[in-house]
């Protein structure tokens, strides 16, 4: 069980930084649905309506045996001594459970609970569906990637759609706002129809929340994976930088962060291929009180970037060597320091400790799997380098580093031991994977809202197997978009 405890720890420590005090100018809970008076069993059960839909939906449409519950099972999963890792996709794992879990959590938050309680209830929401709703084994990268993946993607989600909505608005522009924020919080999109607060007009100034600012791209990516036939698809991209780092606008939890997200077109690629997120947990500024030009804090990120193929390609249209990252439930301190003024320059440093990551492989048992991809704890790093010239020119470089080590993986020496077998917890090929991303960027803004944009993202993967050679996948992005900033 020291699988179990391991992550039992982890899920504390992140509900602690999740839940910390805010030192803020303002405080961090007083975005405008925070006023909304609390209902914890309206919370508890739309978590629970979550689950029953989703159930039913997989019950009904995907005919899978883990899928089909019964009493009998439920009482199995409530007496077995050993939880498991679960065979889901890559994109299962990585998207679909985090955002399963930031459901949970926005429903307690859109019904007044604050940062603290909606973690536990996006905890809660995670367990009851691992006991009450799959027939088979609870799985521990579940309890990680659900309510973990939850917190880190639901409170930007909550705060971004609060912005978009604006009380005081009528007519065409009051429908528009509604949609956007039910698109974006479809639980608060929901609450809000409950409440009569999606037609009702509030005249009057919001309460305080920092500021924010969203730059929309549409372009097209160019991707070459080694030894694989390159590809060109286009791309959309929405990038959302919420408060300062500098925490000039709170010093508390989600005071501070950037949510990145590129939905791609092309029938050989995931429809979503990148999110990444990086929230502020706590924060102290450092030099003048009056002007800070450094801060130091914790933070913690989540990252997906997927090149995998679809999975219902026939084999002979599939890339053999896909690349990708993963990481989740990941904490550490961070600095930041900022200069200049008609030219200005800024440095963000953060290392931290990886709960859970993962990284797509070549070689892996396929019988009785959909396993193309090793879990593993460890540590990283990341760098942003910004240089900005007015509002006019706007170059960065974002850098990433990190090592993964697989706990349990599948054995050379014993061929039984495949993923999907009774009674196994195996969470990949066995080793370690040593991971290196670049991302340049350049962008120009002859206008105040629109702008082209020239990127790119290269990425070395090494990986250090147990019992087959070691391997290093390398691959090359290109990016040319036509850009919007609001």
């Amino acid at each position: 069980m020291k699988a179990a405890s391991r992550f039992l720890l982890l899920l504390i420590v992140t509900g602690l930084f999740t839940s910390m005090p805010t030192r803020a100018a303002e405080p961090a809970d007083s975005v405008r649905t925070d006023s909304v008076k609390k209902h914890p069993w309206r919370a508890a059960g739309e978590i629970a309506v979550i689950n029953l839909l989703v159930m039913g939906y997989d019950h009904l449409f995907l005919d899978m045996p883990c899928y089909q519950v019964t009493s009998k099972s439920i009482k199995n999963n409530f007496q077995v001594k050993k939880w498991w890792w679960d065979a889901d996709y890559y994109h299962t794992n990585a998207i679909n459970h985090p955002y399963h879990g930031a459901l949970y959590y926005t429903a307690a938050r859109d019904n007044g609970m604050n940062i603290g309680v909606s973690s536990l209830m996006a905890l809660g929401g995670s367990l009851t569906w691992e006991m009450l709703c799959e027939s088979e084994p609870p799985s521990f990268n579940d309890l990680v990637t659900t309510p973990i993946g939850g917190i880190t993607l639901g409170e930007p989600m909550h705060r971004i759609s609060d912005k978009v909505i604006d009380n005081s608005k009528r007519g065409i522009e009051r429908v528009g706002r509604e949609l956007v924020a039910a698109l974006i919080d479809p639980v608060k999109g929901l609450n809000r129809l409950i409440r009569g607060d999606t037609w009702r007009v509030r005249p009057g100034a919001d309460s305080y929340s920092p500021a924010m600012s969203t730059a929309v791209e549409l372009g097209y990516r160019y991707l070459d994976v080694a030894e694989e036939k390159a590809l060109a698809t286009p791309y959309l991209n929405f990038n959302v930088d919420y408060g300062d780092v500098m925490g000039t606008e709170g010093n508390g939890p989600f005071d501070y962060f950037t949510l990145n997200l590129t939905a791609t077109a092309g029938k050989e690629q995931p429809h979503i291929s990148c999110v990444q997120v990086k929230n502020q947990l706590w924060s102290r500024q450092l030099g003048k009180k009056d002007k800070p030009n450094a801060v130091f804090g914790f933070y913690n990120h989540y990252d997906y970037t997927s090149a995998l193929p679809r999975y219902d390609l026939p084999e002979g249209q599939r890339m053999r060597r896909p690349y990708g990252y993963l990481e989740i439930a990941s904490i550490g301190p961070g600095f930041a320091y900022r200069t200049g003024s008609l030219l200005k320059w800024e440095q963000q440093i953060f290392v931290h400790g990886i709960g859970l990551g993962a990284t797509p492989i070549k070689t892996v048992h396929k019988k009785g799997s959909n396993r193309g991809y090793s879990f593993g704890s460890g540590y990283g790093a990341r760098t942003t380098t910004d240089l900005r010239l007015g509002n006019l020119l706007h170059a960065r470089i974002n850098g990433m580093f990190s090592q993964l080590f697989t706990w349990d993986g599948f054995f050379a020496d014993d061929p039984n031991r495949q993923m999907g077998a009774s009674g196994n917890s195996i969470q990949g090929e066995e080793g370690n994977t040593v991971t290196f991303m670049a991302e340049p960027s350049l962008d120009f803004f002859p206008t105040r809202h629109f702008g082209l944009g020239l990127s790119g993202r290269y990425f070395w993967c090494h990986y250090n197997f147990k019992f087959h050679p070691h391997e290093t996948s390398h691959s090359l992005e290109l990016h040319a978009a036509l850009k919007y900033l609001f």
